[in-house]
C-alpha cells in the first residue's frame, strides 16, 4: 500500500551528512522517496533553482550560509516564499527561536529528532487532516 507521503519532495539542508542520513532513513520510513540534501544554504537555493520542493527542513548552525540567511532569501524569492519550513535545531536559546520567529517560519523542531516528531510535521502539511 502506497504511503500518504510517497510523492512528497522534501529539501534537507543540514551541514552534517550523517544527520542528513539519519532524517532521509526516517523520512524514508514514512514512505517519503523523494528527498533533496544539501550541506549549506548556497547548495540548498542552487538545488532549488532546479528542482522544486514541497518543503523544506533547514538546520540553523551550518558554515557558509546558515540557516536564517537561507531561510529570508527563500521568503525573499518568489518562487520558494511560498515553500513550507522546518527549523531542525539544537540552538534552543531564546534569540535563536526569536530570529527563527521574525523569519515568519512556526515550525521548529528540536534535535534530537525522532520520527513521530517527523511524521507530525509531515501530517500538518500532508496528511489527511491537512489544510490547504
Amino acid at each position: 500500500m502506497a504511503s500518504v507521503f510517497e510523492g512528497v519532495r522534501i529539501l534537507l539542508v543540514d551541514d552534517v551528512a550523517e544527520y542528513r542520513h539519519f532524517l532521509s532513513v526516517l523520512f524514508r520510513k514514512l514512505g517519503v522517496t523523494h528527498i533533496e540534501e544539501a550541506d549549506e544554504g548556497t547548495q540548498a537555493l542552487e538545488l532549488l533553482a532546479r528542482r522544486m520542493v514541497d518543503i523544506a527542513f533547514i538546520d540553523l548552525g551550518m558554515p557558509g550560509m546558515g540557516g536564517i540567511e537561507l531561510i529570508e532569501a527563500m521568503r525573499n524569492h518568489p518562487r520558494f516564499r511560498s515553500i513550507p519550513i522546518v527549523v531542525v535545531t539544537s540552538d534552543t536559546l531564546k534569540e535563536t527561536v526569536f530570529k527563527v520567529a521574525q523569519t515568519g517560519v512556526r515550525d521548529y523542531l528540536p534535535k534530537p529528532i525522532t520520527l513521530p516528531m517527523i511524521e507530525e510535521k509531515l501530517n500538518k502539511y500532508f496528511g489527511p487532516e491537512a489544510v490547504d
